[in-house]
């Protein structure tokens, strides 16, 4: 009986020591990330994905290669303060594990762990906006067909019967990341059935489609939405919704995905045996070593002083505050002037568009606007009875743009430091107004 009961185990024994590394990275980070990485229904589906995406395409091949990208990243989180850096030090450390213990694994998990860090939701908020103007004005060229009094002004889609706003759930840009993550699930899941994987010319091809296939969606999401007149919040939004997302995205791909595994892919095969070394096991302690450090003095870091690009303007006629991130606000009667520093090229912006909604703002009629031979954005706001009219764009007194990889671009070139210039007021009059003198200098 006894005899019996030690020959069962849970696990086999070669997979105690990478359970227990990948456990204790887990238990020294999870501080630094559940703030950034909260779970959602992307975060769920990555988690159900990973039986098929930890696809092994050669158990004797052992690699150093996502232990020095971890390490990398590791120490980036050390000098830059990015919390990206942070999640993706740890997530490529969960890869290096499987990799020296198990063998070389596909490609898919990193894509899929690059759609779920911070990185993509910040890229994501940043395109929205252009994108959605452009998803409108098409989608307002071609419901001229069915009525020609359309009118597209900006964001807005109008008739004589009605006008509809194409916010971001009507556009279907939440859906983006969810579709990928789906894509990819679904192809790991024919590449370890059919024991293949895509060169990666052809799987960037792939991605390529899924990104074309979503457009379309979204396209077709923001047409039947203004030809049934079904506004945000209602069921017939959501079905629409999810019935676009189906039938334009995953069906297609469902039909596509065996196809292309099949055709003229040869069958993975192992490589020779050879002898894994002690080093790449002392690179995965030093690696845990150092999670525990930010364990440490993870709050430290985060609430260390950022170097910020102070503000200098001619205040003169305003109330002037700072906050404790430095950013100025100016304000006069009917005014609200915030002037919010980049940090650095690469650094985040906090977008008019997510600090107001976290305000309890509502975002609509967004669009752009010539005014002094200088585009800007422009939106109105809503809460309750309160209604806002405001205008934003990046200024370092000589550049004036709307454009992210612009005045990134220029930074990293050398340029003066460009800081944000969001201005608002109650009457669109005083606001451009305003505008006016801001732009002029």
């Amino acid at each position: 009986m006894h005899s019996a009961l030690l020959k069962i185990q849970l696990m086999p024994a070669r997979w105690w020591l990478p359970v227990m590394a990948a456990a204790l990275a887990v238990a020294l980070s999870f501080k630094l990330l559940i703030a950034h990485v909260a779970p959602g229904v992307n975060f769920y589906l990555v988690l159900m994905s990973l039986p098929f995406a930890f696809f092994i395409t050669d158990k004797n091949s052992r690699s150093w290669r996502w232990g020095i990208l971890s390490f990398i990243a590791l120490a980036g989180y050390f000098f830059l303060k990015v919390q990206t850096l942070y999640f993706a030090g740890f997530c490529l450390f969960l890869l290096f594990v499987v990799e020296i213990n198990f063998g070389k694994i596909s490609r898919i998990p990193v894509f899929l762990i690059l759609l779920l860090s911070p990185f993509s939701y910040y890229v994501l908020n940043l395109v929205s906006f252009p994108l959605r103007l452009q998803l409108t004005a098409l989608a307002g060229s071609i419901f001229k067909y069915i009525e020609p009094s359309t009118v597209v002004e900006g964001n807005v889609i109008s008739t004589k019967a009605f006008e509809f706003t194409v916010d971001p759930a009507c556009a279907g840009l939440n859906m983006i990341i969810t579709s990928f993550i789906l894509g990819l699930a679904l192809l790991a899941y024919h590449q370890q059935k059919q024991r293949v994987e895509l060169p990666f010319l052809r799987f960037v091809i792939y991605l390529l489609c899924i990104a074309v296939l979503i457009l379309l969606g979204n396209l077709q999401r923001i047409l039947s939405l203004v030809f049934f007149r079904s506004m945000p919040g209602t069921f017939s939004h959501e079905v629409i919704g999810l019935f676009c997302l189906g039938v334009m995205v995953l069906l297609p791909l469902y039909v596509l995905v065996p196809y292309i595994v099949r055709t003229r892919l040869k069958k993975v095969e192992d490589s020779k045996p050879f002898k894994q070394g002690k080093g790449a096991f002392f690179l995965q302690g030093g690696l845990l070593v150092l999670m525990g450090f930010y364990a440490i003095t993870g709050d430290k870091l985060n609430n260390a002083p950022e170097m910020l690009n102070p503000v200098e303007v001619n205040a003169t006629g305003y109330e002037v505050s700072y906050s404790q991130n430095e950013i100025l606000t100016l304000q006069q009667e009917d005014i609200l002037i915030y002037l919010k520093p980049c940090r650095s090229f690469y650094s985040s912006t906090h977008s008019p568009a997510i600090c107001w909604k976290g305000s309890g703002f509502a975002f609509t009629k967004e669009r752009t606007f010539l005014i002094e031979g200088e585009t800007i954005f422009m939106a109105e706001l809503t809460k309750g009875s309160t209604r806002l009219f405001t205008a934003w764009w990046y200024d370092n007194d000589s550049i004036k743009t709307t454009k992210q990889f612009e005045w990134r671009w220029k930074m990293l070139k050398g340029a003066d430091p460009f800081h944000l210039v969001n201005i608002s007021s109650t009457n669109e009059k005083i606001l451009l107004k305003e505008v006016r003198k801001w732009l002029r200098g």
